[in-house]
This record gives C-alpha cells, structure tokens and sequence, in this order.
C-alpha cells in the first residue's frame, strides 16, 4: 500500500548541490537525511546544535508517523548522536526537519554541508482508545481493587474498561 507523503523542498541547495533524502541501498530502512547549511559547523565536546535540513514533509496519513534516528556509523565512530535521542514526527506536523545533533565525545567535530547526519524511517500507527485505570491503594477482603469513576458499582469498588480520562479529572 502506497501512502502520499509530500516533501516540500525549503532551501534551493536541496536536489542541487546537496542531494534529495534517499535510500542508500535497497536494504536501507532510512532515508538519509543530509545537513543543509552553508559552511562546515564544528560541534564542541558536549555541545548540542540544532542543524536544519532544508526540507518539510507532511505525513497527512494519520496512521503513519516519522521518526528520525541517528546513524549508527557517527554514533560509535565519533559520539555524535540525536540531542533528544529519537524525533518523532507527527503526521500533522508541516514544518522544517531540523536534526538536534549531540557531540557525546571529547573531541569537536565537524559538520560538513551536505553530510548525512541522521536517517527518517516511516512507521504505521496503531492507536487505541486506551482505558484509564487508576489503581487505589484499598485494601478490600484482602485485595488490591482496580477502580475508576463511573464503573460497575459493588458497593466497594467501581471498575470499568471504558473510563476516559476526561471522566476522571
């Protein structure tokens, strides 16, 4: 099954002189997504730095999301990973891809125009009406009792699958 996600370019470079996020091999599971900026960045030791890439996409299928993941070559070569380890991406969200790049290592690094720096891997969605089950501490015969608002009532305790969140607060 196809899915239409849009990639929107942002920056002229991109298809140009940096090339369009793509498939490395055809085993690859992520595209590459590539550092769009116009001279070479040095990332100190320690030091996060936000780096954009000239792309948007939009998703539109809301049982799909994105995630960026950090090439695992630059993780255990040189230390550099995703500042906020992994970005998803919503299927609604529309603006610039932008990669948060951490030097975990002792050493500065440096980003080059056009590097690959992290990867973008689609995932399908499943999404549950998830059932908000507070726990209470009672102790009822001897028991722990599952119980929420608006539920089977014994008398005791009132527990039921179908409690929203809303219903709760």
């Amino acid at each position: 099954m196809e899915h239409a996600i849009q990639l929107k370019i942002l920056d002229a470079r991109i298809g140009n002189s940096i090339p369009l996020p793509a498939y490395t091999t055809p085993g690859s599971a992520g595209l590459d997504l590539r550092v769009c900026i116009d001279e070479p960045i040095q990332i100190a030791s320690q030091e996060t730095v936000l780096l954009p890439t000239g792309i948007a996409i939009y998703i539109a299928d809301p049982t799909l999301a994105a995630v960026i993941l950090p090439r695992s070559g630059l993780g255990h070569k040189h230390g550099i990973v995703l500042g906020n380890l992994v970005g998803l991406i919503d299927s609604d969200y529309q603006g610039e891809l932008k990669i948060s790049c951490w030097n975990r290592s002792q050493e500065h690094f440096t980003v080059n125009p056009g590097e690959r720096i992290a990867q973008l891997v689609f995932y399908p969605l499943f999404k549950h009406p998830f059932p908000l089950w507070i726990l209470l501490q009672k102790v009822l015969v001897g028991k722990m009792v599952l119980a929420v608002p608006g539920g089977i009532n014994d008398g005791k305790a009132r527990i039921s699958p179908k409690t929203s969140l809303s219903s709760c607060i």
